[in-house]
């Protein structure tokens, strides 16, 4: 069903990301609209029966992968999908019920896929998360001084403060083996926040 090779798609850009490949969240975004209008537009065609139910039941699957998406990319609102993605199940279950015919078995796994992906990441601690979708599963992130740098930030707002020392020292190198001189300061001035904890934000500039 075309709904799957969308899925394919947005899991597609989720292991593009975990590699650290460019263009992982245009590719996510792709197979998420494309999901969301499928079903939409299968919701305003279809009068009744086993399509609609499962339009509805892929709704409740693409509001659940938006709110995974910003916990991976550690977007802001996260809370407030999350409602959103609880109100649009409960719809979504209530008007299952009224519709006539059974629930694919695909749809009801894709969804189940979705709950998985949700509560894994809203469940990991801040930096975990960071690890495991950022630097985990690519070599070319201990190279990349900004990725450690944001992960020593994580590290920080999750009061993991030795570990967050030593991942600006690993950033400093980074930045130094890769001769951006202009970064450095901003890596020396996060290892003086680290040390006085007082890190408010982080910022690349």
């Amino acid at each position: 069903m075309i709904e799957l090779f969308f899925f394919l798609v947005f899991l597609s850009g989720l292991a593009m990301k975990l590699f650290h490949m460019p263009g992982h969240t245009i590719v996510m975004g792709v197979g998420l609209l494309a999901m969301m209008i499928y079903y939409v537009v299968s919701l305003v065609t279809s009068t009744s029966g086993k399509k609609r139910t499962g339009s509805w039941l892929g709704l409740s699957t693409v509001s659940w992968l938006i709110f995974f998406l910003a916990e991976v990319k550690f977007m802001g609102g996260t809370l407030i999908l999350m409602m959103l993605a609880l109100f649009v199940s409960v719809l979504s279950l209530l008007m299952t019920l009224r519709e006539p015919g059974s629930l694919s078995p695909g749809r009801i796994f894709v969804l189940l896929v979705a709950l998985f992906l949700s509560a894994s990441t809203s469940w990991m601690e801040l930096h975990t998360r960071y690890y495991v979708f950022n630097i985990h599963f690519s070599e070319t992130a201990w190279n990349d001084y900004v990725t450690l740098d944001k992960y020593s930030w994580f590290l920080y707002k999750d009061r993991q403060y030795d570990e967050a020392l030593v991942m600006n020292s690993k950033a400093y190198d980074a930045a130094k083996a890769n001769g951006a001189i202009e970064y450095i300061p901003t890596v020396e001035e996060h290892e003086e926040a680290i040390i006085k904890r007082n890190w408010g934000s982080f910022e690349q500039d």
